[in-house]
């Protein structure tokens, strides 16, 4: 009698404790799940995206409040078919004039490249410039001048920089390389300009080799030697004696590399 009573005993408080599981701790360690609809609902968001043609693409980017899902919409943009299409490149370009975030601004230009050209470069320059900004374009923060100074170079060294747009590029990249209060943009600045072959822009280097800054002397020895042919191992009164001596500085000057699209850019600039 005395073990059957003890029998029912351990029975019930085993009993109690599987009922206290089922109950308490099974909903707390359930809690602790992520829903199970959360990953059908990813995976129906990738597949609406996915559907998504580059015009509804654009009209996220027109009118969402949010700067990731324009910049999103851009980027999603400029890697379709459409990129280079008379619509999206308005669009591209009206981006980088006027919103309000960096990183949209710098997506778009990013996107112009595949169709960048001579009609880019007042683009370009507008958003380099100092001073207050023109009634189509906002004051552009050092994102987008080293953005647009980058891109600039690009288009001259392709030969995509028409003549007649030469001289008011290199006062530009003149003034961003010594002006600038960002030293990204002085460094782009300062390689854009060893794809201009004028007298001014050897002047701008060897002032900026005298910078107390190595990555600035490293960038203007660059362009000096894409430009002349020549090395003074960053010594300026060397080139500056150089110049004045050599009748045609740029006798020697180093071709321009082939033009490449941008995803094989990425790609070289990726690997070095």
């Amino acid at each position: 009698m005395k073990n059957s009573w003890g029998f029912r005993r351990r029975f019930t408080d085993h009993r109690i404790a599987r009922q206290f599981r089922a109950v308490v701790i099974f909903p707390c360690l359930l809690a602790t799940l992520p829903p199970l609809t959360s990953g059908c609902a990813d995976a129906r968001q990738k597949w609406t995206e996915a559907r998504r043609s580059p015009r509804q693409w654009l009209d996220i980017a027109l009118e969402s409040p949010s700067a990731d899902e324009r910049r999103r919409a851009i980027e999603e943009i400029g890697a379709s078919r459409d990129a280079t299409s008379e619509w999206a490149v308005m669009a591209f370009e009206s981006f980088a004039r006027t919103d309000i975030d960096p990183t949209v601004r710098v997506a778009a230009l990013r996107a112009l490249r595949a169709s960048a050209g001579p009609r880019t470069v007042p683009l370009l320059v507008k958003l380099l410039q100092s001073g207050p900004p023109s009634a189509d374009v906002r004051a552009a923060p050092a994102s987008v001048r080293w953005e647009a100074a980058a891109l600039l170079g690009e288009l001259a060294r392709r030969g995509d920089v028409d003549a007649s747009q030469k001289g008011e590029a290199v006062e530009v990249l003149i003034q961003r390389a010594d002006k600038d209060e960002d030293r990204n943009v002085r460094i782009a600045s300062l390689e854009a300009l060893g794809a201009f072959r004028d007298p001014k822009v050897l002047t701008a280097l060897v002032t900026a080799l005298r910078e107390r800054d190595f990555a600035l002397q490293a960038a203007a020895e660059r362009s000096l030697t894409r430009l002349t042919g020549e090395s003074h191992n960053y010594d300026a009164d060397e080139w500056a004696a150089w110049i004045s001596k050599t009748s045609d500085p740029f006798a020697n000057a180093q071709p321009n590399p082939p033009s490449r699209d941008s995803k094989r850019d990425w790609w070289s600039r990726m690997w070095g």
